[in-house]
């Protein structure tokens, strides 16, 4: 019993002491843990207040860098003029009308020019009857159109109306190649294309319509499933009535060249039998004529054949001799 005393009295000595060495290890690794969060949070400390340091640096040099603004240049309004130097004096055609319009739009923007210079370019490059349309026009509004796109409004008003557009629609669908070449046609046909519906404006649309109108002689040398563009069917087009005004060429050089053949000969027996008779007989007083011998009509005798006692329509070698001795 004492044995067991003693040994459970070492035990309680040993436990305590233990126990508080497992808590100073557990404090140490405490404090450890701590000291590195406090470390790790330092170093994230620093690195962010490094990379606020580089984003102000970089800030600082695009500023350098980043090149002063330019002052907008101010187009002269003189040079416009001379740029945009298209007079229009009014039409009847309103493809004419509507081209000057649009030309005129285009060298604005080209031109950067200022919206307050545009509507005064427009009325200086006014003349004749558009000008005299546009001083009545100022007049009956009151000076009221002061930008370019009220004057456009009443432009197209006056030289091209909604009825304009749709003749030149009409006209397009109606339009033929007849005699124009194939570049006439492609230029008619270019200048009214502009002015059809939606439903038109596809290129396989518009290249069967332009097949449609090609004449019957070029129209079987295409198939519209074969081309991609209008512009490629008419340079294929192109070529294949090159070649058909040339195949004519030659055939109308062949006819000529037998033709003038057989006049040739037929000339010269006519150069050579004259010049026997004007050389070798003597002009005739009956008819005036070089042949021999007397003029048959005088004698009574028949002017075919040369013999008495019947007509030369009743003159039985008519049909072999008849002509051939009309002088004697």
């Amino acid at each position: 019993m004492d044995v067991v005393k003693a040994m459970d009295t070492q035990m309680l000595a040993f436990t305590p002491a233990k126990a508080t060495v497992q808590a100073t290890q557990r404090a140490a690794r405490t404090a450890g843990t701590a000291a590195g969060v406090a470390r790790a949070a330092a170093q994230v400390a620093r690195t962010a207040a490094r990379t606020v340091e580089d984003r102000a640096t970089v800030e600082a040099e695009v500023m350098e860098i980043d090149p002063p603004a330019r002052p907008v240049r101010r187009v002269d309004y003189l040079s416009l003029l001379a740029h945009i130097s298209k007079q229009f004096a009014g039409s009847s055609d309103p493809i004419e009308a509507d081209e000057w319009r649009s030309s005129l739009a285009q060298n604005f923007s080209s031109t950067r020019c200022p919206e307050e210079y545009k509507k005064d370019i427009a009325l200086h490059f006014l003349e004749g009857d558009a000008h005299n349309w546009w001083l009545a026009l100022d007049k009956r509004t009151n000076g009221t159109i002061e930008r370019f796109s009220d004057f456009e409004v009443e432009f197209n008003h006056k030289y091209f109306p909604a009825e304009a557009w749709n003749r030149l629609e009409s006209q397009f669908l109606d339009l033929t190649q007849g005699r124009m070449t194939i570049r006439e046609y492609e230029e008619k046909f270019n200048r009214l294309r502009r002015y059809v519906g939606k439903e038109w404006e596809e290129e396989t649309v518009q290249i069967r319509r332009f097949v449609r109108g090609l004449r019957v002689e070029l129209r079987t040398y295409c198939s519209a499933g074969h081309f991609q563009t209008v512009s490629e069917l008419v340079e294929r087009m192109a070529m294949v009535e090159t070649n058909l005004a040339e195949e004519a060429k030659l055939k109308s050089r062949g006819h000529t060249a037998s033709s003038g053949s057989g006049s040739d000969r037929k000339r010269t027996r006519d150069t050579a039998e004259g010049g026997k008779a004007s050389s070798d007989r003597p002009e005739c007083p009956s008819c005036g004529r070089h042949h021999g011998g007397e003029f048959w009509k005088v004698k009574g005798a028949c002017t075919c054949c040369g013999k008495m006692g019947h007509f030369a329509r009743d003159c039985p070698g008519r049909s072999e001799n008849c002509g051939q001795g009309s002088w004697e």
